[in-house]
C-alpha cells in the first residue's frame, strides 16, 4: 500500500505478518487462530493481574488482529474498538488471519493522532497499544501529548499497556518512560519479555495491590487456568524488575 510493502510468511506451522522488515508484528498458529504466538502479545495480558473483566477495550495497532481475537473468544461481555492506520492491514488480518466479523469489534481505519484528536473521556477500561511501522516503534508515542490522551481516555478503573522497543532509540524509551511516571506516578509497572527487546509497561488509573501479595498470586493462578496463559510469571518477572513496588516478603 502507500505506507510500504506488507508481507505474509508460512513456515512451520506458523503464517507472520512482516511490515518492510524481517520482524513479526502478527503471527498466528495455523492449527489454532485464538491462541497468542508470541511472547510480547502474551505479555500485555500482565495488565490483567489488576483488572480481570474488561467491560471496553481499545486497541491501537492492528497487525494480525491477534489481541482483539483473544478478547472477543474469552471476555464475552467485552466491547473493543481498533484504531488502524492501512485499511490493507485491516484486509489482511480478515484474509490471512483469521479476525472475524463481530457486533462486539469496530475497527476505525485511522491514525493514532487523529483518533486521540476526538478528546474521549473516560469510556475504556482498557487501552492497549501496539504500534509499530518497519523502523520499530511508530513515532506518535513520544509526542508530547500522547500518554496524557491515553490517560484521558480512561475509565476510573482503567489501564494503559504498552508494547515498547527496548533496542537501540533509548531517547524514545526514555521519554515515554518519563511520560508515563508523570502522568501516573508510581503506578507503573515493566513487564520484560524474555529473549526479545520488548518491555511491556503498564499503567493504573487507579492504586494496585503491590507485587507479591498474596492476593494478587491468588490471582494470577486463577488466570494461569482460566487462559492457559503465564500468568504467575509475569507476576514474578514484574515482581523481580520493579523493586519499588514489591511488598517485603
Amino acid at each position: 500500500d502507500e505506507f510500504g510493502k506488507l508481507t505474509v510468511v508460512e513456515e512451520l506451522g506458523l503464517r507472520s505478518l512482516h511490515f518492510e522488515s524481517t520482524a513479526r508484528q502478527s503471527a498466528m498458529f495455523l492449527n489454532d487462530s485464538i491462541n497468542l504466538a508470541l511472547p510480547y502479545s502474551r505479555s500485555m495480558f500482565g495488565a490483567m493481574l489488576f483488572m480481570q473483566k474488561p467491560r471496553s477495550v481499545l486497541i491501537m495497532g492492528l497487525g494480525g488482529g491477534s489481541l482483539p481475537k483473544f478478547i472477543l473468544h474469552h471476555i464475552k461481555t467485552c466491547q473493543i474498538e481498533v484504531v488502524e492506520l492501512r485499511a490493507k492491514v485491516v484486509d489482511m488480518a480478515r484474509e490471512y488471519f483469521a479476525l472475524p466479523y463481530d457486533d462486539r469489534l469496530i475497527v476505525h481505519v485511522s491514525s493514532a493522532e487523529e483518533f486521540l484528536s476526538r478528546k474521549i473521556t473516560g469510556l475504556y477500561d482498557w487501552v492497549m497499544i501496539d504500534l509499530y511501522n518497519g523502523d520499530g516503534m511508530a513515532p506518535v508515542l513520544d509526542t508530547t501529548d500522547f500518554v496524557v490522551s491515553c490517560k484521558e481516555m480512561l475509565s476510573a478503573e482503567g489501564i494503559v499497556s504498552i508494547n515498547l522497543w527496548a533496542g537501540q532509540n533509548t531517547r524514545q524509551l526514555q521519554k515515554i518512560t518519563s511520560s508515563l511516571h508523570d502522568n501516573f506516578g508510581d503506578c507503573v509497572y515493566f513487564l520484560p519479555v524474555p529473549g526479545k527487546g520488548n518491555m511491556i509497561a503498564i499503567a493504573c488509573n487507579f492504586s494496585p495491590p503491590p507485587l507479591g501479595n498474596s492476593q494478587l498470586l491468588s490471582v494470577a493462578e486463577k488466570l494461569e487456568e482460566l487462559f492457559d496463559m503465564e500468568f504467575v510469571e509475569f507476576q514474578d518477572r514484574m515482581f523481580r524488575y520493579n523493586p519499588g513496588s514489591n511488598v517485603r516478603l
